[in-house]
């Protein structure tokens, strides 16, 4: 079968990973970025810029497959939204080889999410739209993870976990069992969660304790 076309938006370092990403499945070839930081014809990591959102969004007339490459959980869900308005994109799951999901069938994918090379997700779990799950993270049972979220390298979410949208779990953090966390909640790096947090709050810590945002 011949493979898809597909372009990233977001040419930084996450989009260098999807490009990786996207190179290990053979259902898809990349034709190139979307990012507001290079100009048309520019030459991204090997291959193409067609500009930027405004762009993007010219080419109205085509069905297209695209993948937001944003970790940054509140500028990633402001572009899927403008994205989703034009009605002629296509986000597809991506999947690395890499990644285990122990009970596929009981795993829900939202549209345009990523799962990266050696994340494990067990079983009865739902994960958001464009959501990142990280190299390494792992996922447990009956956790629900919502949309525009951003689970970083090496983060642990336990079993009956609920994440609300457009939050970021950082780099090497745990949440352990039964944990809420409402929208725009940002988990610092190495944190270990052990209660519930309220929307719009940082924690940070062992336990994870909130701190001000400045």
């Amino acid at each position: 079968m011949k493979p898809s076309s597909i372009y990233i938006f977001g040419a930084g370092g996450l989009g260098r990973e999807v490009r990786a990403l996207i190179g290990r499945l053979p259902e898809w070839q990349l034709q190139g970025f979307f990012d507001d930081k290079h100009s048309a014809n520019e030459v991204v990591h090997g291959l193409p810029c067609h500009g930027g959102l405004a762009d993007l969004l010219k080419r109205q007339h085509e069905k297209i497959n695209v993948v937001i490459a944003l970790g940054e959980p509140a500028l990633k869900a402001d572009l899927a939204k403008k994205l989703s308005e034009t009605g002629n994109l296509n986000f597809p799951v991506l999947v690395d080889p890499g990644a285990i999901l122990i009970d596929k069938d009981s795993i829900s994918l939202g549209a345009g999410s990523i799962v990266c090379a050696g994340a494990v997700l067990t079983a009865d779990i739902s994960i958001g739209r464009h959501t990142l799950i990280n190299l390494n993270a792992t996922i447990g049972h009956n956790a629900a993870v919502g949309d525009y979220c951003s689970i970083m390298p090496g983060a642990n979410i336990a079993g009956n976990v609920s994440i609300a949208e457009t939050v970021l779990i950082g780099s090497g953090a745990n949440v352990i069992n039964g944990v809420d966390i409402a929208r725009h909640v940002r988990v610092g790096a190495g944190a270990v969660v052990t209660r519930d947090v309220s929307s719009g709050k940082t924690v940070v810590g062992i336990p994870a304790r909130e701190q001000n945002r400045s």
